[in-house]
């Protein structure tokens, strides 16, 4: 066994964040609306019935009538390249702090339908191909400058050509007209039956003045947006400063009168920093912070919204020589030979094994029985390694595993290696700076890795993760890491991506999800569980309740929250 060390500068979610900024393209069938108002009842569908997937909470303090004034700190694990949320590489954490300051056209609400924040109304012609949208009058961003339909199109410019979120959305919108004052057409290529979904309540769709975007660094250091809040002061790698926006649009909001953030990466500082009331509230994906906090403070939980996995390369070669998991009895052996249960255990009490994109508590996914993923079997794992070396003519199964070095990967590596050894599979463990192992994906140039790839609301915004249009091969960048695609995968993402109809979107993710589990393409490990915690002194976290939140979607309660003095 081999091991290569290098050191670390960032955790695998920024990773994926970098690369979820190209992964902004269309669909989930979302009505148009009129109401400005945040999704009610925590929890709830639209019969009042409980929405599966819902964060889970414990200890919430009962609403009650907010009092203005005090200041909040809330402590997250990551800092972030920038500001720009076009441009700059934003992972979970920095949603939450630029959700103060910044804001899109929706929100997406708690049945991951989208519902006006900055935008008004939407409408599309008989093809999806034409967007035209209504923007809500009286709005400004907290320079002064007005949001109208110039600032909108200036907007949805600057994401067709921006390096990374320009390299999908750049082919998809085709040209954004101006209408009237506040109102803009987007015309896109080919059908987007989901644009408010996919586009308006996402990340592409956050709204920055003017100023900002013509700004030397395009806004990346000084952020001006219509949030709640209005940027004051930026210390890298220690806290980002916040005051309350006199001109902020919804009535009676924010009730802060400031709102810090502070950059905490080490879960144990976190965790006495929250004890000692240093923070108000932390953003953690550690189940220790939970399991020691739980009982003493509010919680919110989103632990079934990303799938940790590991991703296998199916090119026939990696570096001319063969590749052993282009062989689907390879792939097949090492997804019977993972213990979920153990690995997940390890995480954390309460963590549980994925096997899917989806959770099956999720609106787009199924139970875990009914996905076509294998369960945990050592002897069929074995037969399968034997399968793989009479196909090959190999003398054994051996593979290389790439991981970032924090101390959490590098345990489920070792894990993996035992457990995979038990079949008789060879493992070769890399532990490489994120650069590089980021290069080294995207290129082709790996036989398997472990990372977070989907945690999205909208399944439409995987598609370049899994399209046939996206695996460039060896040497390419390849935003389809896996490689992997068949015309029945392609045909899939096609319907997801054109179709209105919510029941025919969900049928073809379940025929993706199955396909995609029968060739183990991802051998998938267990739920990552994040958490929201605060001390009880923290009010109006029930909005933080209403919908999963560890993604990078815009956040749309912070001017809710409030703290009892």
């Amino acid at each position: 066994m081999t091991t290569r060390t290098h050191s670390r500068r960032r955790s695998a979610s920024s990773v994926m964040a970098a690369l979820l900024l190209v992964a902004l393209a269309a669909c989930s069938a979302a009505p148009p609306g009129s109401a400005p108002a945040p999704p009610a009842n925590p929890g709830s569908g639209p019969e009042g019935t409980v929405r599966s997937g819902a964060p889970n909470t414990e200890n919430l303090n009962p609403e009650t009538t907010p009092v203005d004034g005090g200041s909040l700190v809330f402590a997250v694990t990551g800092e972030t390249d920038g500001w720009n949320p076009h441009r700059d590489k934003w992972a979970q954490w920095s949603s939450f702090v630029g959700s103060s300051f910044l804001e899109p056209l929706a929100m997406i609400d708690e049945n991951a339908d989208a519902q006006p924040w900055l935008a008004t109304g939407w409408t599309s012609n008989a093809t999806y191909d034409e967007w035209t949208v209504t923007i809500r009058g009286g709005v400004s961003f907290s320079n002064g400058e007005p949001l109208d339909a110039e600032a909108v199109k200036l907007n949805i410019d600057d994401t067709t050509k921006a390096p990374l979120m320009g390299l999908v959305l750049g082919p998809l919108v085709k040209e954004v007209q101006v209408l009237g004052p506040l109102t803009v057409k987007v015309i896109v290529n080919g059908s987007w039956a989901a644009f408010p979904t996919s586009f308006l309540g996402s990340q592409a769709a956050i709204m920055m003045a003017p100023a900002m975007l013509r700004s030397a660094d395009a806004g990346s250091a000084h952020p001006i947006g219509t949030g709640p809040f209005v940027f004051q002061e930026w210390t890298r790698d220690a806290s980002l400063k916040t005051t309350k926006n006199p001109r902020y649009w919804r009535p009676g909001e924010p009730h802060l009168a400031n709102l810090e953030f502070r950059v905490i990466t080490d879960p144990t500082s976190l965790q006495h920093a929250l004890e000692a009331r240093d923070v108000d509230v932390v953003f953690t994906p550690s189940a220790d912070n939970y399991a020691a906090l739980r009982a003493t403070h509010q919680v919110v939980k989103n632990w079934t919204s990303e799938p940790m996995m590991v991703v296998t390369n199916t090119l026939e070669k990696v570096e001319d020589a063969v590749n052993p998991l282009h062989d689907r009895h390879a792939r097949r052996a090492l997804a019977l030979a993972t213990d979920r249960a153990t690995i997940a255990a390890t995480i954390g009490d309460g963590v549980l094994p994925a096997s899917s994109i989806f959770s099956p508590e999720g609106p787009w996914g199924q139970p875990d029985d009914q996905n076509g993923y294998p369960a945990f079997d050592l002897d069929a794992a074995k037969a399968e390694v034997e399968a793989y070396k009479q196909a090959s003519g190999a003398s054994s199964l051996s593979i290389s595993l790439l991981a970032t070095a924090d101390s959490l990967t590098s345990r489920v590596a070792q894990l993996l290696q035992a457990q995979w050894l038990a079949a008789g599979i060879e493992l070769r463990l890399e532990s490489l700076e994120i650069t590089v192992f980021l290069t080294r994906i995207v290129s082709g140039d790996y036989q398997t890795a472990i990372l977070p790839l989907f945690n999205a609301p909208e399944p439409d915004l995987n598609y370049p993760f899994l399209s046939s249009s996206t695996a460039k091969g060896p040497g390419s960048i390849s935003i389809n890491m896996s490689q992997f695609s068949t015309p029945g995968t392609d045909a899939a993402l096609a319907t997801g991506r054109s179709n209105p109809d919510r029941a025919a979107r969900k049928a073809a993710y379940t025929d993706l999800v199955r396909e995609l589990n029968e060739s183990t393409v991802f051998i998938w490990l267990y739920w990552t569980p994040y958490s929201i915690i605060a001390g009880p002194q923290v009010q109006g976290l029930q909005a933080a309740a209403r919908v999963p939140f560890a993604h990078t979607h815009p956040k749309h309660w912070f001017g809710e929250l409030w703290v009892r003095t």
